[in-house]
């Protein structure tokens, strides 16, 4: 899937004079996931690295598996999870604005340039997969998402057939858009 969407979005890294460079480990990543989900928040993650970058840059994609520790109030125990590397060394995130960089509405791009919705929705997308985003990011040097997903081993993956609950995700997404907006009168 990541190799697809790189391609994908090729032509608009041209455009730019951005490379996009996919790597990834010898052992295949296998997750359970929703492939067009999993594309909607790669686009998401590389239309945005590709954007933060003024002219000339390098978007880099890495796959594979390492220990992690699900943030604080994650359902998962700390494991062995697939992950997805989205890095580029474009102008970064200022400090200030990274704990808020999930949050619906959230934008530090100019008015009629995104919505806000782009991470919030990625990120209530993985998290319905088991999984979460996070950003590390220093100014004028670069960010970089990482996506983590729940290892599935490949006799059980090849006997589950893959399932999404789309509404289950839009409720839990406007949900949190909701929780967010009464934390904010």
């Amino acid at each position: 899937v990541a190799n697809q969407t790189a391609q994908r979005l090729d032509p608009l890294a041209q455009k730019k004079k951005v490379q996009i460079e996919v790597t990834d480990n010898d052992e295949p990543v296998i997750a359970f996931v929703d492939v067009g989900q999993l594309q909607q928040v790669l686009t998401n993650l590389i239309v945005n690295a590709i954007q933060s970058i003024t002219s000339g840059g390098q978007v880099r994609i890495r796959m594979g598996h390492r220990f992690a520790r699900p943030p604080e109030g994650h359902t998962g125990d700390a494991d062995h999870y697939d992950f997805i590397d989205i890095e580029d060394n474009g102008e970064g995130i200022a400090e200030e604005n990274l704990n808020h960089i999930f949050e619906p509405f959230f934008t530090t791009k100019e008015v009629g340039e995104g919505t806000g919705l782009g991470l919030s929705l990625s990120y209530g997308i993985i998290d319905e997969h088991g999984g979460w985003l996070e950003a590390s990011s220093q100014v004028d040097k670069g960010t970089c998402f990482t996506v983590y997903l729940p290892r599935e081993e490949r006799n059980e993956c090849s006997e589950k057939s893959l399932f999404f609950d789309t509404k289950r995700a839009c409720a839990n997404c406007w949900k949190r858009m909701s929780d967010w907006g009464n934390s904010n009168e």
